[in-house]
């Protein structure tokens, strides 16, 4: 039976929060992902982009007008490992578009098998041995708007049309700050999964009960509640 070594996780819930926990995955700055395998270049042009996925959403890159994957998304996109890559790689790898490991992709498919969009990658050990990966893309559930405005006190503004929006707080994404951000529970309700538009994931605690410690030693996770 596999151990689950359970993630590094900074900071605390404030004294008298007792409701559901969620988590942000940080890093010390400055982050640079590392890959534990290469993708062939032409694929890998198509496949990387912005991990929201709209160049998945776009017909005719990498699927057709119906949503399916058209050739040679079809089928698994070929990988290899190097002499270069990592023994003991992550299993969960943010970047410009996201690496995770088979174990990973069945944690996150057992608890919502359509929130994200999947390109399988069968990887090739220097053995000769096949591992499946995936890149793994936010799709619907890269969200804009996710914080409370009201716990989060979040400053509302007027855009360039005339309609008003809460401003995302600076705090958020200052490296310095220990600040404990509210979700807005509507939201979120049923995901365990989520992304800022183009910024950090966010993972519920069932969620991670189930992967554990799947991230660089150099990331950490810091808690979340829900208004």
């Amino acid at each position: 039976m596999t151990t689950i070594k359970p993630p590094r996780i900074k900071g605390e819930p404030p004294s008298g929060y007792d409701g559901p926990l969620w988590y942000r995955l940080r890093s010390t700055y400055p982050f640079d992902p590392r890959y534990p395998f290469s993708i062939p270049t032409k694929l890998g042009n198509r496949l990387y982009g912005d991990n929201s996925g709209k160049r998945i959403f776009t017909s005719g890159e990498i699927i057709d007008s119906e949503g399916n994957f058209i050739p040679p998304f079809d089928k698994p996109v070929p990988c290899k490992k190097t002499a270069k890559s990592p023994k003991h790689p992550a299993e969960f790898i943010g970047g410009t578009g996201n690496i995770i490991s088979d174990r990973v992709y069945r944690a996150i498919t057992s608890l919502n098998p359509s929130d994200q969009i999947f390109v399988p990658l069968d990887v090739a050990n220097q053995d000769g041995s096949i591992e499946r990966w995936y890149m793994m893309y936010f799709g619907n559930s890269a969200l804009d708007h996710f914080l409370d405005p009201i716990a989060n006190e979040l400053e509302l503004g007027v855009n360039s049309a005339g309609k008003p929006f809460y401003r995302t707080p600076t705090w958020l994404s200052d490296r310095k700050s220990d600040r404990f951000p509210y979700l807005d529970g509507s939201i979120i309700a049923g995901r365990n999964l989520f992304s800022s538009f183009g910024g950090a994931p966010y993972f519920s605690e069932k969620l991670i009960e189930l992967m554990g410690d799947v991230f660089d030693e150099r990331q950490f996770l810091m808690p979340v509640g829900i208004a």
